[in-house]
């Protein structure tokens, strides 16, 4: 019989409980990233997360990576020659990833690490995170509560579509 962990979340009066087997030792994770811009979300936690570790893979292709800190209300940013405020990559957590448009083609960048938990704390006001499932899927099956119950909108990106 496998074991189960049951992990709850209670945000704004939102129950979420996802069941999951227990993380497994070195994870691996791909995400395929366009030309242009690209939101992603990673499952595991890099062994390494120093952005610019996590992205040597894809280096010189990227270009900018943001991400959103709900907790202290602010954009930290990486850019190549602009701002750096930016300087960790870390999983469950929300990234824009812009590649360079004149690439010709999408790029993969493998990761390794260990799984996150499979719940998030959301903040109150906006929050950029991800889901803990690779393939494309329905917002009703990816989150198990009733995401008519989130005050406010839940917002994706297709990178192909530009939408």
């Amino acid at each position: 019989m496998t074991r189960k962990i049951v992990h709850v979340m209670l945000v704004s009066a939102i129950l979420t409980i996802i069941v999951k087997p227990p993380p497994v030792s070195g994870e691996s994770q791909t995400v395929v990233l366009e030309p242009g811009w690209n939101l992603i979300s990673l499952q595991l936690e890099p062994y390494e997360p120093n952005l610019t570790i996590v992205l040597e893979p894809i280096e010189p292709n990227y270009l900018e990576v943001w991400t959103y800190d709900s907790d202290s209300d602010i954009w930290e940013g990486y850019q190549r020659t602009g701002i750096q405020t930016l300087s960790e990559i870390h999983g469950g957590r929300g990234y824009w990833i812009l590649i360079d448009p004149n690439v010709p083609e999408a790029e993969n960048l493998e990761l390794t690490g260990e799984m996150v938990p499979p719940s998030i704390s959301l903040a109150e006001g906006w929050n950029l995170v991800g889901p803990f499932i690779q393939l494309p899927v329905d917002m009703e099956d990816a989150y198990t509560s009733d995401l008519n119950d989130v005050n406010g909108r839940v917002w994706g990106w297709d990178p192909v579509g530009n939408t």
